[in-house]
């Protein structure tokens, strides 16, 4: 393995690599990783398809509803910087909560 991770690094600095080199290095790296990936694909397809459709929106709703909690927490001085005026539509924060707000709204309806 040593030896094609060198011949791969030496190869940046010769002008042509040996022929099939990359091809043996990425044969052996795939031969590798993927009874690994197909393994690991079917146990994480196998948990994410266990989760009803109703559980899924409401992880999502959640994490939107995290996401504009978070954003409401930001610093008054951060939400108006460089804003002429302090008016409360000119606040960052309540941008993005109305935004956040409409994204939300297919997740409820549908």
């Amino acid at each position: 393995m040593i030896s094609y991770l060198w011949a791969i690094v030496s190869t940046v600095t010769e002008p042509t690599p040996p022929p099939g080199l990359i091809e043996r290095f990425f044969k052996t790296v795939i031969g590798f990783i993927f009874p690994v990936w197909d393994g690991l694909a079917g146990v994480l397809m196998a948990a994410l398809l266990a989760i009803p459709m109703w559980g899924v929106r409401l992880i999502v709703l959640g994490l939107l509803a995290g996401l504009a909690v978070w954003g409401m927490t930001l610093p008054r001085d951060y939400a108006f910087k460089g804003s002429p005026e302090v008016v409360w539509y000119r606040d960052v924060r309540i941008m993005a909560v109305i935004v956040i707000a409409l994204e939300m709204i297919p997740y409820i309806v549908f």
